[in-house]
This record gives C-alpha cells, structure tokens and sequence, in this order.
C-alpha cells in the first residue's frame, strides 16, 4: 500500500499540465521585409483564421519568402510543416495557405492558419461634389493634414463682382465643409501647406496691392502672418498656383516663388525664399550652390515626415532643381536636373510648363512628372513621362515608358502621386474628352496601366495625394450643367 501511495505522488509531480496557447498577435514588418513593404502590417488579437492582405505593388514571388512576425504565448515553439519559425528571422512560403503550430507541451497547443492576399490598383470614386453653395474662380489647391488625415482644399470663390474673389478653405471628412473665409479681399493663386504637427497655413496673391499674403489657419479663423504688403508680387499662372508654402512649426515656415519684377537685390523671375520666425518675415534668402539668375518659373512643395522638399523649374536653362528644407538647414537633393532626346545626353529636350509635378518615395527616392519634348508622337512634340531620380548615381530614368500618346499641352492638368507602397499613380485631364482619367505602374508588367476616365465630364485644376493610412485622394473643378465650377473629390474610400 505504501509503495503504491508513493508511486501515485511521484506520477502526479510529472503530470503535464494543460496551459491556455494564445497567438497574440501576427503579422509582417518592413525591417525583416525590406524591399517588399513600407510600412507595418500587423494583426492583433487574431481568430485561429488570419487573412492578410499586403498592398498593391507587391510581386507574386515575393509572397514565397515573407518573414513573420508574432507574439505567442510564453515559452510556446511555433512551428510550420514541423520546422521551427522564429518570429522576425525565418521566412516562409505564403503563397498558399499556411497552417501555424504554437505548442507548449504535449497537451497545450493551438493551431493558426495563415492566408496572404495582394491588393489591386487604387479604385477611385466621386467622394464630393460641390461644397455649401460657393462656385470657384479658381482652384482647388488641395493638401493631406498629416494630424487628422483629411485633405484640405483651397480656392477662390466665385463671385457677382471680382472684388469679392475671396479665398475659401474646405474641409472634407465624409462630406465637404467650408473651413473659412481666409480674407475679404480679392485673390488668385490659392496655396496652402502643413507642417509636420498639423499647422495649416494659407497664402494667395493679393491681386488689389499685387502682394503675397501669407495666413496661420487656427479652426475657424485665419490670421495674417505680418504686413498684407510686404511680401514681394509673385508671378501668376493661369495654370498652376505659383507659391510654395513650407511650414515647419508654428514658428518656422517658408515661401517660396518667382517674383514678377525686380524687387530688392532680386531679378525678375527669380527665386524669393522667404521666412517666418514667429514675430517678422526675412526675404531673399539664399540657397547655397543655387544660380542668382536662375528662373523660378514653377513652385512645387511636398511634406515627407519632418522635412519639407521644394522643386523649381529653371526656366532659363530648362532645369529642374530639388531642396529638402529642415528646421536646421536647406539642403540640395539635385540641381539643375536636365533632361536628354538622345542616349549619348548629346541634345537637351525642352521642358513644358504643363504637367510638372513631383512626388517623394518612403526611401527619399525623387519621381518627377514632366512633359519633355521630342518624346511625343503628337503635334506639339510633348509628353508626359515620369523619372525616378537615382539619389547615389544622380540620374533620372524613365518609370513605366514615356506615355507618347498624351500631349501636355491639349491635357494641360496632371498630377504625380505615389501610393503606400510607392507605386506611381497619374491623373489627368483626356486630351479629347477632358474627362478625368487615371493610370498606374502596374505591377507585373512594370509600365503603364490601361488608362480609365472616372468623371463623366470635364476638370480642370487636378491634384492627386495618399493620405498616411492609405486612401488615395483626387481633387478637381469641374462645371455643372449651369456653367459654375464646384469642387469634385474622388477617393478610394
């Protein structure tokens, strides 16, 4: 009796116990999936059936060696095929589903299956049209809060007498909402930028004194930075707005543009930097290794992170400069990029003011829109193409092949935008309808995608962006039945 007592205790000491398995968490990196995605995917508390789906742009192949990444219950193995995965080392096969053991001991384990998914191109829809009852002289200008994710859109109300062209501001989160009248005075040129914290500001050409003004936007209210006539006159464009607005605090913003005559030690068309300190504006600051004479014809900004980026044309040598502009310093990303007719770089092509924009990669990579000529198979001899710019080897080379079928100069509107992922999306006015239309690198051939119209009538004015979770954003004017021009906004969402 007493030996079996004894054998009875010691079976219980060994009993192996039953503990609860849980995967906590599941999903990919872009540290142990460099090159493949850009941003974390990631899955928290799972069901035992996890579908992933990773963003467009990424290849078939590349789901054959993706690396995991989870957490599980302490002390678990997790294992495939009874191979051991370590969770942000081992890379496996997601090109089918995969089952996921998570074992404890012999009694506790629990079993996760896994079911990996690329996403198609952007789908675009009209999100907005029109917004309370203002029609637009012109715009929209719209811009990404990097706070809230909403785009923001500004432009000249429309109006009985011109005096009464006022700047407006728009707000769209589900539907379009006037932010505010910025100022009562008569504007062109509608242009607004944020900072990295979310400070929105406004600037405009003020056509009665021919200055640029300059306004914080706080809810509601906009307040003027400065004097409304100290800011030298800028050049206008029927075309594009000329401004470039650079926030990089509350208290540290930059504008950027061509002046439309001399003005200070400045030469007409040339560039004036300006700055703002919090208290008073600095002008014609100077950019190290930049030409005093060259033209700043065209101003285009872009917010990446904490840095702004500033891109010129040099109209009178047919350039492209680039800046990234930091709370501490301005620093030259290319200068005086050209571009090439024939391989040997032999005869320089012409740059056409139509179609320039510009887009920065999650890498730093610069892509560049422009219509270039000798590159058309039109009348007018310019088309659209996109160049990626080499930060190492500091060349530029074509995406997706030049889009020889599109003249710059009958579109006239194009916008440049890279999605999540990086993948390079246009939007553009046709050439004969004028309807919006749209076109992407598509991802297995590796050039452009079958252009598809997305309005029914014609726009003007289009601008294009990502906002931070993703959802891609057109914005244009286009006229109703009536003649007015109102806001439309198209989403992926």
């Amino acid at each position: 009796m007493a030996a079996a007592l004894l054998f009875a205790a010691c079976d219980s000491k060994n009993e192996v116990p039953v503990v609860e398995v849980t995967m906590s968490s599941f999903g990919f990196y872009a540290d142990a999936n460099t090159g493949v995605i850009k941003s974390d995917i990631l899955v928290e508390n799972p069901s035992t059936d996890i579908s992933i789906v990773l963003p467009y742009g990424v290849s078939e192949d590349a789901l054959k060696s993706l690396v995991p990444s989870f957490e599980v219950t302490e002390g678990a193995v997790v294992t495939v095929d009874d191979a051991v995965v370590e969770s942000g080392v081992t890379a496996v096969d997601f090109s089918y589903p995969v089952e996921f053991l998570v074992t404890v001991n012999e009694k506790s384990n629990a079993q996760y299956i896994v079911r990996v998914a690329i996403a198609g191109p952007a789908s675009f829809k009209l999100a907005a049209a029109g917004a309370d009852a203002d029609s637009l002289y012109k715009g929209p200008f719209m811009a990404i809060s990097p706070s809230d994710g909403k785009p923001y859109l500004a432009a000249v109300a429309d109006a009985p007498v011109s005096d009464q062209y006022y700047p407006v501001l728009y707000r769209f989160d589900e539907s379009l909402s006037k932010v505010c009248t910025v100022a009562e005075v008569r504007a062109d040129q509608p242009t607004i930028g944020f900072s990295p914290a979310g400070d929105l500001v406004y600037a405009f050409y003020n056509y009665g004194n021919k200055f640029a003004n300059v306004y914080s936007v706080n809810g509601g209210s906009a307040s003027l930075l400065g004097a409304d006539n100290l800011l030298y006159r800028p050049i206008t464009s029927s075309a594009y707005p000329t401004i470039g607005v650079m926030p990089l605090s509350a208290n540290q913003l930059y504008v950027a543009y061509g002046v439309n005559a001399a003005a200070g030690s400045l030469a007409k068309r040339t560039l004036n930097l300006c700055c703002w300190d919090g208290s008073a504006w600095t002008q014609e600051n100077p950019i190290a290794g930049r030409e005093a004479g060259d033209y700043a014809y065209e101003v285009f900004t872009k917010l990446v992170g904490d840095d702004q980026y500033l891109m010129l044309f040099n109209q009178n040598d047919q350039s492209l400069s680039l800046y990234k502009v930091s709370a501490q310093s301005i620093s030259t990303v290319f200068e005086r990029l050209k571009f090439y007719i024939d391989e040997e770089g032999a005869t320089q092509a012409k740059i056409n003011l139509y179609g320039l924009r510009m887009d920065i990669a999650s890498d730093g990579t610069p892509y560049i829109l422009a219509g270039v000529e000798a590159s058309s198979t039109t009348g007018s001899g310019y088309s659209p193409a996109v160049y990626k710019y080499d930060l190492e080897t500091k060349t530029a080379s074509v995406v997706g092949g030049v889009l020889s079928s599109l003249d710059v100069q009958t579109s006239k509107t194009f916008a440049l935008a890279l999605d999540a992922n990086d993948v390079p999306y246009l939007a553009y006015a046709d050439g004969t309808s004028k309807a919006l239309t749209v076109t992407y690198i598509d991802s297995k051939t590796k050039t452009w995608s079958t252009p598809a119209a997305i309005s029914a009538g014609e726009v003007e004015d289009i601008m294009m962006d990502f906002a931070p979770d993703g959802t891609g954003y057109i914005s244009c004017s286009a006229d109703d039945a009536a003649g007015n021009s109102y806001i439309n906004l198209y989403s992926t969402r």
